[in-house]
C-alpha cells in the first residue's frame, strides 16, 4: 500500500524490505543484504520477498548510533 502523502510504501507490521531498512538506517543496501545473508540480521522470506521486522531495524538503529 502506498502512502498518499509520501508516495512511498507503508510498512507498519509487514516489516521492511532490505532497501527500506538500509534507507532507514542510512547504510548501504549491500551491507544490509550481506548481514541478512550471514544471519547477523533477523529476516523472514515469504513469496520470494525478504522482510526485516521493525524491531530488528530498531535494534540496528540503536547499535549503529
Amino acid at each position: 500500500m502506498l502512502d498518499p502523502d509520501t508516495k512511498q510504501r507503508h510498512t507498519p507490521k509487514g516489516g521492511y524490505s532490505i532497501r527500506q531498512a538500509a534507507s532507514e538506517l542510512n547504510l548501504p543496501e549491500k551491507r544490509v543484504r550481506r548481514a541478512v545473508d550471514k544471519k547477523d540480521v533477523e529476516a523472514v522470506e515469504f513469496g520470494g520477498v525478504i522482510r526485516i521486522p521493525p524491531r530488528e531495524v530498531e535494534r540496528l538503529r540503536n547499535l549503529y548510533r
